[in-house]
């Protein structure tokens, strides 16, 4: 039997079987998924994918602008000329803490 590259099912299933959903960080999935959502043309609603995708984005800007005052703050503070050994990773600790935090509740 055939497997058809280009049925979106197909690429679900892979998809699956590679990442463990409930190992995955929540909204970066949710972007995988919209995307797949908008490709079927036959389930989706054209109101939920708005919905969803102004969703993400409004949180992506405010993680953006979150993150733009960490990293004044960070480069205010000198710690990274004053503590030459300590790691210099805001932005890496920052998208972990938000992917762990993530409580599944929309931005209001």
């Amino acid at each position: 039997m055939a497997i058809d590259p280009n049925n979106p099912l197909v690429e679900r299933v892979i998809r699956a079987l590679k990442r463990l959903i409930h190992k995955a960080l929540t909204r970066v999935e949710a972007r995988h998924y919209i995307s797949i959502y908008q490709q079927d043309e036959s389930i989706h609603k054209k109101s939920l994918l708005k919905l969803a995708k102004l969703d993400f984005n409004l949180l992506q800007s405010l993680h953006r602008k979150e993150l733009s005052e960490l990293c004044r703050w960070w480069k205010g503070l000198g710690l990274v000329t004053k503590l030459p050994f300590a790691r210099d990773r805001l932005v890496e600790s920052y998208f972990w803490a938000m992917g762990d935090a993530y409580d599944g509740m929309p931005v209001a």
